[in-house]
């Protein structure tokens, strides 16, 4: 079982959240005014916004604040399968 920190803001969720063993499915959905994450077909949290109050704490900074990354926080998470699908627009390398 994964648990998260005491919420410090509403778009952060406590309790159990994932189970340890059994394989999940997680989709990541960014779009022009939202950012969702559903876990299991279920929405767990969203955000909208201006992306230019999104940051990162210290210890999840990467080199590229433009590149696609995953990151868990106090825990460990195998990913067994990962997809990136664009829905519009030519993606292009960023390294």
């Amino acid at each position: 079982m994964v648990r998260t920190s005491i919420p410090t803001r509403p778009s952060v969720k406590s309790g159990q959240v994932l189970s340890i063993g059994k394989p999940v499915t997680v989709v990541c959905s960014v779009r022009k005014e939202e950012i969702t994450v559903n876990i299991e077909g279920r929405k767990f949290t969203s955000y909208k916004g201006g992306f230019d109050r999104l940051s990162n704490p210290d210890f999840f900074k990467v080199p590229n604040t433009k590149a696609l990354y995953v990151g868990a926080n106090w825990c460990r998470v195998a990913i067994s399968k990962m997809i990136l699908t664009p829905i519009s627009g030519q993606g292009k390398k960023l390294y």
